[in-house]
């Protein structure tokens, strides 16, 4: 499957099609939408959102996000936490990253690309 791209920053997706929360943190601080105090484990530490990540996993029947350690470990999550986590860094953020995957899932990664603010081929 593609990467989604924001921001000359990869996103990874794994195989159960959950995001890399820490990814899409990288991309906010290159584009200077956030700062430290907004990495995922600090996003986990507000109630609010624990409680929206638990309904996700009580609605879907599946973890709603991981966290792993390690080489390639990191805060893992379902598009809709992750859509949450974008929002709560900063609005804009979170519509030109459900921009973007939208058009990547169409399958149109010219749109994908130019609404990340990516030069990067995909």
């Amino acid at each position: 499957m593609n990467k989604l791209i924001i921001a000359e920053q990869e996103i990874d997706l794994d195989v159960a099609g959950m995001y890399r929360l820490n990814d899409l943190h990288k991309a906010a601080m290159a584009q200077g939408r956030a700062n430290e105090s907004q990495r995922p484990s600090i996003f986990f530490d507000v109630e609010a959102n624990m409680e929206f990540a638990r309904a996700v996993s009580e609605n879907a029947g599946i973890p709603a996000f991981r966290s792993t350690r390690g080489r390639h470990g990191g805060t893992w999550a379902v598009e809709l936490v992750a859509m949450k986590y974008a929002g709560w860094i900063n609005p804009a953020y979170e519509v030109q990253v459900y921009q973007a995957m939208q058009a990547l899932k169409r399958g149109d990664l010219h749109a994908a690309a130019e609404i990340s603010g990516s030069k990067a081929a995909m």
